[in-house]
């Protein structure tokens, strides 16, 4: 009988040790055995993922605020607003970040009505404005910083001293030319 309980015993012991088989492997969304799709299902971002079925939290600029920019590589990037200047009195403003090289002319805001506001290499990407053209009627006497967000506008006042055409660089006014050269 002694034999017959160490038997029992044996078999009772390699029954209540089975292995456990392994788990099965995570997916991206840490689901065992799932086959969830990671990736960024912000349909504003970038790099926004349509078959996504777990955002991973790699969404790049997320415009959820209002606050983003335009990043223009130097070759034909740019934004046609079409011809939205009144041919009279106007003001222009951007914030501005200059990479030296990207663009010959560093256009920053321009018409097809005769006017600009940029920032020329030629001219030592100093900030100049103007129209009909004479598009060096206002001119900074500082270049615009290298990769450092910068605030500049001009504003043209057809009705002041036969026209006046003043710069602005982070609200400071930089440059002002009264002068019928001004005028539109």
């Amino acid at each position: 009988m002694p034999k017959q309980h160490f038997l029992y015993l044996i078999i009772l012991f390699f029954l209540s040790c089975t292995k456990e088989e392994d788990p099965l492997p995570l997916d991206c969304a840490g689901i065992n055995g799932g086959n969830s799709i990671c990736g960024c299902m912000d349909s504003t971002a970038f790099n926004y993922n349509s078959d996504a079925t777990h955002d991973d939290g790699s969404c790049q600029v997320h415009v959820d605020n209002g606050d983003f920019y335009l990043s223009f590589n130097g070759s034909n990037s740019n934004v046609d607003l079409g011809d939205m200047i009144d041919q009279g009195s106007y003001t222009k403003a951007a914030w501005v970040k200059r990479y030296y090289g990207y663009a010959v002319n560093n256009n920053i805001i321009s018409g097809n009505t005769g006017h600009a506001l940029f920032a020329p290499q030629s001219q030592g990407a100093k900030l100049s404005a103007g129209h009909n053209g004479d598009y060096f009627i206002v001119q900074d006497t500082d270049s615009i910083p290298e990769g450092v967000w910068t605030f500049v506008a001009v504003t043209y006042d057809a009705n002041v001293a036969s026209g006046t055409m003043t710069l602005y660089t982070n609200g400071v006014s930089g440059c002002t030319s009264h002068r019928s050269g001004a005028s539109r």
